[in-house]
């Protein structure tokens, strides 16, 4: 049996008098990739934020790596997760080289030890040397995101949180970089979790989809096996997309 990496249990979130997320359960083990997809405001973006810890769940817990995320130990756990937003969050005012090495300065690495994994991350994300020098905003949209992917695997980390990483880029370089971060993804084992509104994408990372409606989770499974099943909640998202993989 594999080993479980992440594990929500039941976890629900309400902002006033409104719910955002109701009894979500699921299971992450190491070198698997869930894909969260659903219509804008299913709370897939606020239960990517719960797994980091940056809000708490009202109920419910979120286990990583075998301890339930507590308050003052969630600052010690989101440096076990890298996290990827639709922008890249990269600090406009910061180069690229340093934006790569942010966290493992406060970390309290070496200034060689930084350049080392600096050198080692462009080369594996395809970024050209020249690109350290330059700040956000003097790089393309793909290499912006390259760079923030860079970032979130600076440490090693062995969970990826990822809302829309490639929402915000031209179909040519999406697609090219969606085969490439697979294959990365294979590379390096971690788990990912995945927020997507694209199916397509969700069913050509994922392991599992896991598919939300109104802060609830309504159906899960492999692309094949929704399918398969062919619930009333896929068959709306799946219709609803034009271009699926074969």
């Amino acid at each position: 049996m594999s080993m479980t990496l992440l594990q929500l249990e039941a976890v629900s979130k309400s902002y006033g008098e409104r719910l955002i997320l109701d009894r979500i359960s699921l299971k992450l083990a190491p070198g698997q990739t869930i894909a969260l997809i659903g219509s804008s405001g299913s709370g897939k973006s606020t239960l990517l934020r719960l797994i980091n810890g940056l809000i708490p769940p009202d109920s419910g817990r979120v286990i990583f790596q075998g301890r339930a995320l507590e308050g003052d130990q969630n600052y010690d756990y989101r440096r076990q997760m890298g996290y990827v937003l639709q922008e890249g969050g990269l600090f406009p005012h910061l180069t690229i080289e340093e934006n790569l090495g942010l966290l493992a300065r406060d970390q309290g690495w070496n200034s060689r030890a930084i350049l080392e994994r600096v050198m080692d991350l462009i080369g594996l994300l395809r970024l050209p040397n020249d690109c350290l020098s330059r700040y956000p905003g003097q790089l393309s949209g793909g290499q912006r995101q390259r760079a923030s992917i860079a970032r979130a695997l600076f440490l090693s980390p062995p969970l990826l949180l990822l809302d829309e990483p490639l929402g915000a880029l031209d179909p040519p370089v999406r697609r090219q970089l969606q085969d490439e971060l697979k294959e990365l993804f294979r590379q390096l084992q971690c788990g990912v979790v995945l927020v997507t509104h694209d199916l397509a994408e969700a069913a050509h990372f994922a392991h599992s989809i896991c598919l939300l409606e109104a802060g609830r989770l309504v159906d899960q499974g492999s692309f094949a096996d929704l399918v398969e099943r062919s619930s009333c909640s896929f068959q709306a998202m799946l219709h609803s997309h034009r271009a699926l993989p074969c």
